[in-house]
């Protein structure tokens, strides 16, 4: 049984919800237009579909925490193929020890878990595409890869930090494939 129905209101989703309620979605747009303006019509979006329903909104937020660890566990299984119960401990360590994302404080922290979410898959699809080698799927991987790139980046700015992992396990990656050539190892990993 769920106990999403027994979560409220908590910090900042205080101020949000009495946004929605007294002055309507477009308010979000001016909550938040200065910093994060796309993040404005999300919640705007989140609130239309929600309303102030605090369980729909911990639903959500577990949702989206479920897409972020099939996603961790796609990147995991790329970069450690051999390594199934370790990744499965590392997965099943990331889903129930929420850390900043803020369980409870779900309508606040809707546009954190997806920009996460964007972010994890965006990393999983330009590592599937290193490894695959059909032409086609790479372009639909990397053009994905990227839509989700720019859509994370522009929920959460502060995520850009991601970006470093990415380049890391690109290069991981890159010299599990040839590691014998410094320079064209450096070009591998600057192309992709």
């Amino acid at each position: 049984m769920s106990i999403a129905h027994l979560l409220g209101y908590y910090n900042d989703d205080w101020y949000l919800i009495y946004a929605g309620v007294s002055q309507g979605a477009e308010k979000f747009h001016d909550v938040f237009a200065i910093d994060r303006p796309l993040r404005g019509y999300f919640v705007g979006w989140m609130f239309d579909l929600f309303g102030v329903n605090p369980w729909l909104y911990s639903l959500g937020a577990f949702f989206m925490r479920c897409i972020s660890a099939l996603g961790l566990l796609w990147i995991l299984r790329i970069i450690w193929p051999e390594e199934r119960k370790t990744i499965y401990a590392a997965v099943v360590l990331f889903i129930v020890y929420p850390g900043f994302l803020d369980q409870p404080n779900a309508i606040d922290f809707q546009s954190h878990l997806w920009g996460f979410a964007l972010a994890i898959i965006s990393i999983a699809c330009t590592l599937q595409a290193i490894t695959i080698s059909k032409k086609g799927v790479k372009l639909i991987l990397v053009l994905f890869s990227l839509v989700t790139q720019i859509l994370y980046l522009m929920l959460m700015e502060y995520y850009i930090g991601l970006e470093g992992l990415r380049l890391l396990l690109i290069a991981y990656l890159s010299w599990k494939q040839d590691h014998d050539n410094l320079p064209k190892l450096a070009w591998r990993v600057f192309m992709r």
